[in-house]
């Protein structure tokens, strides 16, 4: 297992441009909503100072979102398109509500290189997402919003934040999801409010719909379970936008769609902005700010969140799990909601996962991670010649590298790998697994699934499996606790 490594920056920023919504959502992180919405958006001239401010510090990845950002369509197009000439990856979190001009603008931010929005979709019930978000008539407005985006051609995610009203419905809104399009579907457990302490986790009726914003640990597997049963059956990919505790899987192999997320914060790759420019680590916790990115450098706010990425947040009871770099004790929001201590224990904790063992009240018996990959991209990978993704981007850090492979998934590589890749792809060099190692074939095989290296071969590229991977913000095979995490059989 790689030790825990602190970067010199982040690899991805999100920023709220505006703090306007049409939706007030019962389970929105941002608290003071009702006091301070719509008073705060960004200017054009704050955007030009925020791309330099993205450039110097080597960002890879901007998400833009609020509020609501098509409230704010002049600004939001004018950022992504400054974003994209600027070498920037991007994506964009919307409801699709908005319906004015909807369908012209979402043609007009792709003609400035959008490709990817997140959409929430609370439930494939009418009544149910109308309450959630707390707007009449919003199911429908969301719905023809993303039937919109996806016929302009523009990937759509739909972001389902659960809790216990709707945690029964994940399998069927997962189906809405595919029929209309989307091409994948996150099933997001809600995160408690920072504010709200003392929520007794442990002793909620998971049937009572009247309790809100929260989930119990049977509730979360059952939603993961809807999850893959939705993959096998409709054929869409799934995934979470916030982290569910290692420990309380259990089985890592069925569950393995949800094992590389971890906590974005504290693996070192995010901050987030809001619309006045108060730089937070987290999204989810508002109240706790860093200063301010109009006045002080990115890179200064980035080292004054250290706690958050050396792991002095983690729960002391994770110290000995095996899987402590990956899982990052959970989510430290939820933590501080259920403790009142960000370091507290997340409350679908179970106990840490120590030499293949989860050292408490288990509701999965364990079972290790292990990347398997197809015997057909075996067979013939010894014999083929491979060149590095045009997209890649690297950048040096202190002792190691990074690697965003495309958007916001981001590896880290060791001084010599990087090295190499870096100068076949400058080079535009094929290479061959001679070349790049025997020893390093089990990367090399990750990287080609990854799609950090492409095949010279189309027809073996198609050969390639994620079924056992993920594609969320990256899974690095060298945090694993064992060196045969990666199977070649």
């Amino acid at each position: 297992m790689r030790f825990h490594r602190v970067y010199a920056s982040p690899t991805m920023i999100d920023v709220e441009i505006t703090d306007l919504c049409n939706e007030k959502c019962r389970f929105c992180f941002n608290f003071d909503r009702d006091f301070s919405m719509g008073s705060k958006s960004m200017t054009f001239k704050q955007v030009d100072e925020l791309i330099e401010k993205f450039k110097k510090s080597k960002i890879f990845h901007v998400v833009l979102s609020g509020g609501e950002t098509m409230t704010k369509f002049d600004l939001l197009l004018y950022f992504m398109e400054k974003l994209k000439k600027n070498g920037f990856s991007t994506s964009m979190n919307s409801n699709l509500s908005v319906k004015a001009l909807r369908k012209d603008r979402l043609e007009k931010l792709k003609s400035v290189g959008v490709d990817h929005i997140l959409v929430s979709l609370p439930s494939y019930k009418q009544d149910v997402t109308d309450y959630l978000v707390n707007a009449k008539g919003a199911y429908d407005r969301i719905i023809s919003g993303i039937k919109e985006a996806t016929s302009t051609g523009i990937r759509v995610s739909a972001n389902m934040v659960v809790q216990n009203k709707n945690q029964n419905d994940v399998y069927l809104t997962a189906k809405l999801a595919a029929d209309l399009g989307c091409q994948k579907i996150f099933g997001t457990r809600v995160v408690g409010p920072d504010y709200d302490m003392g929520i007794d986790y442990d002793n909620i009726d998971e049937n009572d719909s009247k309790i809100e914003n929260v989930l119990t640990k049977k509730a979360a597997l059952n939603v993961l379970d809807q999850l893959i049963k939705a993959k096998e059956d409709f054929g869409i990919n799934v995934g979470t936008v916030v982290s569910y505790p290692l420990c309380l899987l259990g089985d890592l192999q069925k569950y393995a769609e949800f094992v590389g997320r971890g906590c974005p914060t504290q693996r070192g790759h995010r901050i987030s902005l809001l619309p006045s420019g108060e730089a937070m680590a987290c999204c989810h916790l508002p109240s706790e700010t860093y200063g301010n990115v109009f006045k002080k450098d990115l890179n200064e706010i980035y080292q004054e969140q250290i706690k958050w990425h050396d792991g002095s947040y983690h729960n002391p009871e994770c110290a000995p799990c095996d899987y402590r770099n990956i899982c990052e004790s959970g989510c430290r929001v939820d933590a501080k909601a259920y403790t009142g201590k960000i370091n507290g224990r997340d409350p679908l904790m179970v106990g840490p996962i120590v030499d293949g063992e989860i050292k408490g009240q288990k509701l999965r018996d364990f079972k290790p991670l292990s990347l398997h990959y197809d015997k057909s991209i075996l067979a013939d990978f010894d014999n083929k010649n491979f060149k590095v993704s045009s997209i890649a981007r690297f950048r040096r850090e202190n002792g190691f590298y990074l690697c965003s492979i495309k958007y916001g998934n981001v590896i880290e590589l060791e001084n010599n790998i990087a090295e190499f890749l870096i100068k076949h792809q400058k080079d535009e060099l094929t290479f061959n697994l001679d070349m790049f190692g025997k020893d390093n074939k089990g990367l090399m095989v990750y990287y080609f699934v990854k799609d950090l290296i492409v095949s010279t071969d189309k027809e073996f590229n198609t050969l390639r499996s994620r079924s056992k991977i993920g594609e969320g913000l990256g899974f690095d095979p060298m945090s694993l606790p064992s060196n045969d995490a990666i199977t070649l059989d």
